[in-house]
């Protein structure tokens, strides 16, 4: 129980902190590159969306396989 509650801190320290880094990066690329280069932009967004998703996903996994010791 106790190692599964660290896991989902952890899991959540992640996804904030990597939520953070790609604001800086997507922010970052804005302002060098401008408004020419979108594109790069998109696939940024699509990479932040596929991350949060795998460590959601990570986290409903834990909550579910713990659900099943009880």
């Amino acid at each position: 129980m106790k190692c599964s509650k660290k896991l989902k801190q952890i899991l959540t320290r992640i996804q904030i902190i990597s939520g953070t880094i790609w604001a800086m990066l997507l922010i970052i690329c804005y302002q060098v590159l401008g408004e020419s280069f979108k594109e790069i932009s998109l696939i940024l967004i699509a990479g932040y969306f596929i991350e949060f998703l795998f460590i959601g996903l990570s986290k409903r996994k834990l909550n579910k396989s713990e659900s099943d010791k009880l």
